[in-house]
Formats: C-alpha cells, sequence, structure tokens
C-alpha cells in the first residue's frame, strides 16, 4: 500500500470478524454452543512497508518510460551528488520515477503556500496576504472542477489574448482525469485506503509525465551539457538525464532551466516557496532560503532530483492555493462563483489544472497548452498509462 491512515485499523479489524464467522467461530457459532469464546484480539495493522511505495513508483515509470519509447524514468542513476538527495531519499532508491513518486507522495500532505515574496501589488497573491487565515492545500484537499470546452476557453484566456485550445479529444482525457480524481477523493476521504492509494497513483502517472513533457524528452543534448559546463560552478559535473535549458525569452534571471521540472536557480525566484515547504518537512535536511546560485544549480542540477521532484508538486499546489484563497472571481473557475456574484468560501471551492499564467499562478506550460500542443501530449500520455494499469 502506498499510503497509511487511521482508518486502516477499522479495516482490519472488520476483515478479522468476517474470517472468524467464515470459520464457524461467529456469533451463530458460540450461541448454539452455549459458549462465548474469548474475544480474539484486535490485530495491529502491517508496519509501512517504504519498500513497495518505491516498487509502485518505478512500475509507474517503467511504463510511462514504455510509452515513450525511452527508459529515463526506470534508469538506475549515479549516487547521489548533493545531500538534499540522499538526506530523504534512501540510496538503493535510484531512479527518477522513484523520486517523482516521492514528491507526489509529499504533496499530499495539506500545507500552506508561501507566495507572498512574488505577491505585488498589482497580482492577486498580494490581497490573498492580506487576510489573517488562509486555507491549505494538498492534492486531496479539494476536488477537481468539471471541464468542458467553455470553461477551457475562459481558463486558458488572459485579456487580450485568445485561448491556446487542446483538441476535443484531450478536452475529453483532462474531464476523465478529473471524473476518475474526484471518485476515487471521495472513496479516500471516507477511509478507503485503496481509493487513497489509487489518487496517489494517479498523480504519480501524471507528474511522470509531466517529466516528459518537460525535460525527459531530450536532457544529454550537446547543448544540454554546454548550459551546464557554462553555468554551473567549478567541480559540478552533469548527471545524466538532468536537462539544463536556455530560454532566450525568459529575462536572464530565469533564463536557465534545470532538471526533471525545469526550475531557474534563483533562490528568491519561483523556487523560493519550494525551498520553504521543503524545510518545514525535512527539519534535518534545510536548503538556504538565500542559498546562491551556484548551490541552487547543484541542488536542482543533482543526481537524484529530489529537490526538483519536490518542487514540481509543489508547483501544482501552487495553482490550487491561488484559486482556493482568491478574492477575485477572475482568478478562480466560475463554479465557485455564487449566482449572486459572491466567490464561495475557500473549503467549498473545486480547483483547476489548466489556468493560464497571470489568471493564476502557475509555473508549468503544458497546464495551459503553452506551445498549442504539448496539454495534448501530457493528458495523452498520462490517460493512456492509467487505463493500461487499470
Amino acid at each position: 500500500m502506498i499510503l497509511m491512515n487511521q482508518h486502516r485499523l477499522n479495516k482490519y479489524t472488520i476483515f478479522s470478524a468476517l474470517m472468524l464467522m467464515s470459520l464457524g467461530l461467529g456469533s451463530s457459532s458460540w450461541a448454539m454452543s452455549g459458549a462465548k469464546p474469548e474475544p480474539a484480539p484486535t490485530p495491529e495493522p502491517p508496519p509501512h512497508d517504504e519498500a513497495n511505495n518505491y516498487e509502485e513508483y518505478f512500475q509507474i515509470g517503467r511504463d510511462v518510460d514504455s510509452y515513450r519509447s525511452d527508459s529515463q524514468l526506470q534508469k538506475g542513476r549515479a549516487p547521489a551528488s548533493h545531500k538534499s538527495d540522499s538526506c530523504v531519499i534512501d540510496d538503493k532508491y535510484d531512479t527518477f520515477s522513484e523520486s517523482v513518486g516521492w514528491g507526489v507522495e509529499q504533496a499530499f500532505k495539506l500545507r500552506d503556500q508561501e507566495l507572498d515574496y512574488v505577491s505585488y501589488s498589482n497580482w492577486d497573491p498580494f490581497k490573498i496576504y492580506t487576510k489573517s487565515k488562509r486555507t491549505h492545500v494538498s492534492l486531496m484537499s479539494h476536488p477537481l472542477c468539471e471541464t468542458n470546452q467553455s470553461s477551457l476557453q475562459r481558463t486558458l484566456s488572459k485579456s487580450g489574448t485568445a485561448a491556446k485550445m487542446p483538441p476535443l479529444r484531450t478536452i475529453a482525457d483532462i474531464q476523465e482525469f478529473v471524473s476518475i480524481n474526484n471518485k476515487l477523493r471521495v472513496a479516500a476521504l471516507r477511509g478507503d485506503n485503496e481509493s487513497e492509494n489509487q489518487l496517489q497513483r494517479l498523480w504519480s502517472t501524471f507528474m511522470s509525465c509531466l517529466s516528459y513533457t518537460e525535460s525527459l524528452g531530450d536532457p544529454d543534448t550537446s547543448r544540454s551539457e554546454q548550459n551546464a559546463r557554462q553555468h554551473a560552478p567549478s567541480g559540478y559535473s552533469k548527471p545524466t538525464g538532468v536537462k539544463f535549458y536556455w530560454d532566450v525569452n525568459q529575462p536572464i534571471e530565469s533564463a536557465l532551466n534545470i532538471g526533471l521540472f525545469q526550475f531557474s536557480p534563483g533562490a528568491g525566484g519561483n523556487i523560493q516557496g519550494c525551498i520553504r515547504n521543503w524545510n518545514k518537512f525535512n527539519q534535518s535536511c534545510q536548503i538556504p532560503t538565500k542559498a546562491s546560485t551556484g548551490e541552487m544549480i547543484q541542488i536542482l542540477g543533482s543526481s537524484r532530483q529530489a529537490f526538483n521532484a519536490f518542487c514540481g508538486s509543489n508547483q501544482i499546489l501552487n495553482t490550487f492555493y491561488t484559486q482556493v484563497n482568491t478574492y477575485d472571481a477572475y482568478h478562480t473557475d466560475t463554479r465557485n462563483v455564487n449566482s449572486n456574484g459572491s466567490l464561495k468560501l475557500p473549503s467549498d471551492r473545486c480547483v483547476s489544472l489548466h489556468f493560464r499564467t497571470g489568471r493564476a499562478y502557475n509555473h508549468f506550460s503544458p497546464l495551459h497548452n503553452g506551445t498549442g500542443d504539448n496539454l495534448r501530449e501530457l493528458m495523452t500520455c498520462t490517460m493512456t498509462n492509467w487505463k493500461t494499469r487499470n
């Protein structure tokens, strides 16, 4: 099982009762004999099996690799090149698929999102941080909003800019992902452990496909190697599978993008929130909030990609957090707006993955169909692999 929670004990207690009845030791048996047996001890839930978690992550990565006709997720990687890898993931788990799965697991923990450092007065997060209390989010905290062509026309557009709409087949894939997610979420919140595990598998599949759409399609080109040599600190050697990309369309401070989910190494940029949340959850393995660019290149470009994977899932939570806590209907789905124009309570809102940057905080180009085709690529990979395994 991938996840464990307080409901597991109840499940095993019920299981024991059913087993006793099947063996003729239930209530009808002792009533006929006139002798009531000693109550059977409540079995302890089995210990958390970390190995099974990582085996599941590896299987998901292997399936996505097969779909992509590559081996980037399942390939064994070099020993940890930075302490941020070895302090959170055992060295024996040496594949990107295991790092991606671990990053997803962390995003199932309810957390605040710290976007105040990019909250300027003309952008929505500024208003969010005027609140004394904000609603925390996780990958399970809120349902996904129902999606159709009309809703995407709105959320993928920006003032004065037409939306880059995906094909109808992709819109159907998005809605199917939404439906599966919401069904599993409801069951998981009622205490169904297997549904919670399935929900985590769904998101691990999604993030594995996103890693290919972001970087794993071509991580070791000569240009990637050249970018690493040009910008990395002395003594750093680019590990295989870790893409270094220079985006000429970005300002110079964010032009260099590194690793699984393509982050820029300025600690004060959009990885600052990831650093803060990492430090909350990994007390013995802190990353300086004012780390130098050189150190962040080593962390984002590490051989096992632990922080990069953590930050990838955390960025999904950022866009959810903005939609849940906003005061402005422009920055959330229309389903979160009451008939009188007021917004629903944050706890009662749904969230969407597919918002244009500027409408809701969104790091990932594929989620708002930045190239006009990368959303199709992402969702086809996700739903094909999910249906193959389920």
